[in-house]
């Protein structure tokens, strides 16, 4: 394939496009390189290179819109293909390629674009300590968020955002999810985590609000049980359609915040 004018064999680098996905502001966007190439019979391949702010960032960006059903692939620090895209993230970049369709040529195109932008990101960056301290065991996908849209991939909890968490992580497992929320200090935790029940209790959203042993539950609109609960800096959340199962991952998951 050949680069296309509009991509053009020099890269064109936006600096904050309105065409960036305002979810990329929220984890702290830098810049992007967008790229297209075409052959003569008009499929066309899209590079996108994405700078963010740190390694933190990167691996967010790739942990919220990788979802759970794609191939792992040998790329980057971590990396998924599937059908006619591949997306992986290294050190503080994101990375995404997407064909016109699954022909064989675009999937040669694909990885052959793949691997040489792999190649040439020579540093490594770490996953947040957030993310590592999930529970391990039956672990589908985790995920790390700095805002409301990040989470909102998970769980609506609001219209507006009533955490105000510095950071989060996320944790699928096959009968619940858990959610670590940080904050600058425990005192700030604390007064977030009251203003939250405050919320919960008042806005329509949820109902059956009750606190016990310092745990908040409610019942969304799925009829999931919501649990809340506070551990020193950090706030936990579990979801569950079993109720049970929600205040048992709660109360394990403020234990092992404690322990750390």
């Amino acid at each position: 394939m050949r680069p296309t004018r509009h991509g053009s064999t020099k890269a064109k680098i936006c600096f904050c496009s309105s065409t960036v996905e305002p979810i990329f502001f929220e984890y702290g966007f830098q810049q992007v390189v967008h790229t297209e190439y075409e052959n003569r019979q008009r499929k066309t391949v899209i590079l996108e290179i994405h700078e963010m702010s740190d390694p933190g960032a990167a691996f967010g960006i790739f942990s919220v819109r990788s979802g759970t059903h794609a191939a792992a692939a040998n790329l980057g620090q971590e990396g998924i293909a599937g059908g006619d895209y591949t997306m992986f993230w290294k050190e503080r970049f994101f990375v995404s390629l997407a064909g016109s369709d699954s022909s064989a040529e675009c999937l040669q195109t694909i990885d052959i674009l793949a691997h040489a932008v792999d190649r040439k990101i020579s540093e490594h960056g770490a996953r947040p300590l957030l993310v590592e301290i999930l529970p391990a065991s039956s672990l589908l996908k985790r995920k790390y968020v700095r805002g409301i849209l990040g989470l909102s991939t998970v769980a609506v909890f609001d219209d507006k955002d009533i955490f105000r968490m510095t950071e989060g992580a996320v944790g699928l497992y096959r009968d619940h999810n858990l959610i670590f929320l940080k904050y600058g200090s425990a005192d700030e935790a604390g007064n977030q985590f009251a203003e939250i029940g405050q919320q919960l209790k008042s806005g329509g959203r949820f109902t059956e609000y009750k606190i016990k042993n310092n745990i908040i539950s409610c019942k969304d609109r799925k009829n999931q049980t919501i649990c809340f609960g506070q551990s020193g800096v950090n706030i936990v959340i579990s979801i569950s359609a079993d109720q049970d199962i929600a205040l048992g991952a709660c109360e394990r998951g403020a234990v092992l915040l404690r322990a750390r």
